[in-house]
């Protein structure tokens, strides 16, 4: 099973220990309520309601039974219809549906994916899309502003901050760091690098992690069971 220990902030936690344990809860806690923040953006996962693989042609986006772009029921039953030309993605509305670009209205529009750094964002009430590329996979993620997780939201249960687990360890490097495959939940596999071990002591025992650092603000790590 795969494990995250969240950095707060990024690279200190496990890597350095704070010297005042109120600051070290302080520091936790802001970094707790800015997860909160994100989680509840518009952009936040809590928004996410939908993704659909991207067919070569024509491909129907609404929550009709004919769509292959499939949208939440609250959403028009035809939407418009992306169509793929191997890379090149375009979106065009369906007559007498609104769809904005930037508050703008349009009709037909190229469809930027966001390994591009300036993804088209697509938006028709609640309800806002873009294209995203997975490998050699394109497809819509679907976000809805009113979606019911975001809306029902009651928090994240944590453990409370306990100053045992804040300890210091030694990296040490590897002289050939290896690559980890590791599923994702949208179906693809991502090759990640793990640059060596950390190496720290608690209760008097030696122990070891061999991580790979995700997206700059936490660590990925592996355990036998659930339970460990």
């Amino acid at each position: 099973m795969f494990r995250r220990l969240w950095m707060v902030p990024p690279m200190t936690a496990l890597l350095l220990a704070a010297a005042d344990p109120k600051a070290h809860q302080a520091e936790v806690d802001t970094w707790h309520q800015a997860r909160l923040a994100r989680l509840q953006s518009d952009s936040g996962w809590l928004t996410v309601v939908g993704l659909s693989w991207l067919q070569e042609g024509a491909n129907p986006a609404g929550s009709g039974e004919g769509a292959t772009v499939k949208f939440p029921a609250t959403a028009p039953r035809t939407l418009g219809t992306f169509t793929r030309t191997g890379e090149r993605i375009t979106f065009s509305a369906d007559p007498g549906v609104t769809i904005t670009a930037d508050g703008k209205a349009v009709k037909t529009v190229e469809m930027l994916a966001d390994d591009t750094g300036k993804p088209t964002t697509l938006s028709s009430g609640t309800f806002t899309w873009l294209v995203i590329r997975r490998g050699a996979r394109l497809g819509v993620r679907i976000r809805d502003s009113n979606a019911p997780a975001r809306t029902g939201f009651k928090g994240v249960e944590r453990f409370a901050v306990d100053g045992q687990w804040q300890v210091s360890a030694r990296f040490e490097p590897s002289a050939t760091p290896r690559k980890l495959k590791i599923a994702t939940v949208i179906g693809t596999t991502e090759e990640l690098v793990m640059p060596g071990t950390l190496v720290f002591t608690l209760d008097g025992k030696e122990h070891r992690l061999e991580p790979v650092i995700e997206d700059g603000s936490c660590l990925l790590y592996t355990s036998p069971s659930p339970r460990d």
